[in-house]
């Protein structure tokens, strides 16, 4: 393959298949990557917050800890109807898909209202999916 003819897909496809990209120098392959922004796919998330009361629903797709600041947070990786990526780590909703039988799977989540106790106010959400067989 040419080195002019070579897109920034093709070369990360050649490092993931674990060979250099033939014609052109590991910095050069480097250079084609970054200027190519054609089939480039984002691995962004936006964090999302119940702010407005009412029914919700996600594909879960993931549990997972992060470093917030000096503590571990748990958070829950979502994808909304428009196929958006989310986090949010509210402890009420991390805790219930922790029970999820299976990744990645639909939830329904009711926003009902915020609740203050002694410890802080949290968000108090209904969340729901579909039995699995």
């Amino acid at each position: 393959m040419a080195k002019q003819n070579l897109t920034g897909e093709q070369i990360n496809n050649s490092l993931v298949l674990g060979s250099e990209p033939s014609g052109v120098s590991y910095g050069e392959a480097f250079d084609i990557m970054m200027k190519d922004n054609a089939n480039l796919e984002s691995l962004s998330s936006e964090y999302f917050k119940f702010e407005k009361k009412g029914m919700y629903g996600f594909v879960v797709e993931g549990i997972e800890t992060t470093d917030i600041g000096d503590k571990k947070v748990e958070i829950v990786k979502l994808r909304d109807k428009e196929g958006r990526q989310l986090v949010n780590g509210d402890k009420v909703l991390v805790s219930a898909c922790k029970r999820l039988k299976q990744i990645p799977a639909f939830i329904k989540v009711t926003y009902k209202s915020d609740i203050k106790n002694a410890t802080g106010t949290y968000k108090d959400l209904e969340v729901h999916t579909f039995r699995v067989n």
